[in-house]
């Protein structure tokens, strides 16, 4: 098998990903924070799960973490993306909860973490809306 070309570049590392998913590793997501993603101004919960990719470091001069961002209602699958540790918001939730925070589609939002008047808040955004529609 190793002598046919696709198999011989791909079965290397597809055995290493099923070796370490089968193996009694756990892979610890032990921080978890907002990162901007997909881009400015929306805010994904992530996990912080190693260090950056030195050449980006290097051609830009910035510390660069790598962050898996869990899609939901399924988080094992999600993006890795590579972002500026400065621009993550660490935040004071387990790693349980963020993943129900995803599950859940951001329904289950933990009891500290929670908006207290999102009735309201969500009144205030429909006027304004409202206001921006007949103006």
């Amino acid at each position: 098998l190793m002598s046919i070309p696709i198999v011989k570049s791909v079965y290397p590392y597809t055995k290493q990903v099923v070796d370490f998913f089968l193996s009694d590793n756990e892979l610890e997501f032990d921080t978890v924070v907002a990162a901007p993603y997909p881009s400015e101004g929306i805010w994904a919960v992530s996990f912080v799960t190693g260090n950056g990719l030195k050449t980006l470091e290097g051609e830009l001069g910035k510390r660069f973490v790598s962050v898996f961002v869990p899609t939901s209602p399924m988080p094992m699958t999600g993006f890795t993306v590579f972002i500026e540790a400065d621009r993550l918001i660490p935040l004071d939730i387990t790693v349980d909860e963020a993943l129900r925070i995803t599950v859940s589609a951001g329904v289950l939002i933990p009891a500290a973490e929670k908006v207290e008047d999102l009735e309201g808040q969500l009144k205030e955004l429909a006027g304004a809306n409202d206001e921006k529609g007949s103006a």
